[in-house]
């Protein structure tokens, strides 16, 4: 409970910039953790530049998502060889006057030293499919308590031509490019259970505060190497409630050397 708090802080920075609106808090939240550590703050404010309204009226038109989403990111400027990017360009550029889209640099993106699943080209694709196969998606989440049934909405895929692309006109082995399960575990470890927790905190909603932690007991404990200190010495997470909660721990705690102010480290140390 303590980390989902602490989670809920970036909740209401975006709800307090929306003005309130939860269906655009949930979109920008989204956005803000598909972009992954590295690319957070690019992917939020492509995000912030591009109103859902827009999107959701070619809602049925998967390639002018994601060429308006790749246009606002700054990423179809210049000159390409192949003709996929250059329909985007085609369909950006008929779209970016009389909807007054502004992009933002494309120079805030980062490429180097990432795995190239996680280029941000191939999630921006992987975002455009989200947007298009949901409709007023914090609304349909908020009726959702089963983790699968989240897990699958999350499961979205890039568009064909990165099937054997990890960046415009460089060609790689071809390969199906599908969010894998630990990333879709991720968005809704630090998204969607955050924000929902949220909105059962401003609305005296108890039981979706429930529901956001009973969501995070249907899903497997994450793996990192702070959670393979605590296997070694003994602790297991059985779900990602504990497993997040053993990080609060190591962050709150261990690392900071505060072992009498917590109440583990205090039994630890009285009992010797």
């Amino acid at each position: 409970l303590d980390r989902i708090e602490s989670k809920c802080d970036n909740v209401r920075r975006l709800l307090s910039d929306s003005h309130g609106n939860w269906e655009e808090t949930c979109y920008w939240l989204l956005a803000h953790y598909f972009g992954g550590k590295a690319n957070s703050f690019p992917f939020e404010l492509m995000a912030r530049a591009t109103e859902q309204k827009l999107l959701a009226r070619w809602r049925d038109r998967p390639q002018r998502i994601e060429a308006i989403l790749m246009g606002q990111a700054g990423l179809l400027d210049g000159y390409f060889d192949d003709e996929y990017p250059r329909q985007l360009q085609e369909d950006y550029d008929a779209l970016r006057q009389g909807a007054k889209l502004t992009p933002i640099a494309g120079y805030l993106w980062k490429f180097f030293r990432m795995r190239p699943y996680s280029f941000p080209t191939l999630r921006i694709s992987q975002f455009a499919q989200l947007v298009c196969r949901s409709q007023n998606l914090f609304s349909q989440l908020l009726d959702t308590s089963n983790a699968a049934d989240i897990q699958k909405l999350f499961s979205v895929k890039a568009s064909p031509y990165w099937d054997n692309h990890f960046q415009f006109d460089k060609p790689s082995p071809g390969m199906e490019k599908k969010v894998g399960d630990s990333f879709v575990d991720l968005l809704i470890i630090n998204a969607w259970v955050p924000l929902l927790f949220e909105y059962g905190n401003q609305h005296g909603l108890q039981n979706y505060k429930d529901q956001a932690v009973d969501i995070l007991e249907q899903i497997k404990p994450e793996d990192n190497q702070i959670l393979r200190q605590w296997r070694k010495a003994g602790i297991t997470p059985k779900n990602a409630a504990q497993s997040q909660a053993l990080l609060q721990l190591h962050g709150k705690y261990c690392s900071q050397h505060l072992c009498l102010q917590c109440q583990i480290g205090y039994h630890c140390l009285v009992k010797k």
